[in-house]
């Protein structure tokens, strides 16, 4: 699959999603964000176990 996405709107969106990643945890899977992507778009999401956030 070949995905072309536009800078500035996978920047904002990264920018937004990321504020619900812990920095500081021993759980790896709450350091990251999740891309998915299907015929609709993409959809990030990041998550701290107390805040989710999905664009």
């Amino acid at each position: 699959m070949n995905i072309t996405v536009q800078r500035e709107k996978l920047s904002n969106a990264v920018s937004h999603v990321s504020k619900a990643v812990s920095n500081r945890t021993t759980i790896p899977i709450l350091t990251g964000i999740k891309i998915k992507a299907d015929d609709e778009g993409l959809t990030l999401t990041a998550s701290d176990s107390d805040v989710s956030i999905e664009v």
